[in-house]
């Protein structure tokens, strides 16, 4: 499992390394963005078993919505006229932010 001191060391390589173009400056501003996500996790001292069940519950409930998916999409009337109607579920089910949470995890367990 990862440290606040690993982290912090992470952050500093970031904050000094060199950024000579556009693409590598929010290349870099995302993974800082990143590595600040994971210090606040880790900042509230949680345990590794408690990091393990909550990884283990968020890809329970991602698993879960995959295969919900088609059910949802078929009672739903506004999901047949979409022409996209997989983006529209995963934004309104809030795909993204468990998508981040369960990264975070998995980085910090690493």
């Amino acid at each position: 499992m990862k440290t606040l001191e690993e982290i912090d060391n992470q952050i500093l390589e970031v904050l000094s390394g060199s950024k000579p173009d556009e693409t590598a400056k929010n290349r870099a501003r995302k993974n800082l963005e990143f590595l600040r996500t994971c210090k606040k996790y880790l900042e509230t001292n949680p345990s590794e078993e408690f990091l393990v069940r909550e990884l283990d519950s968020l890809n329970k409930k991602h698993e879960y919505l995959d295969d919900a998916y088609e059910d949802y999409v078929r009672n739903n009337a506004d999901y047949i006229n979409n022409p996209n109607p997989l983006d529209k579920y995963k934004k309104e089910m809030n795909f993204s932010q468990l998508m981040l949470q369960i990264k975070t995890l998995n980085f910090l367990l690493s």
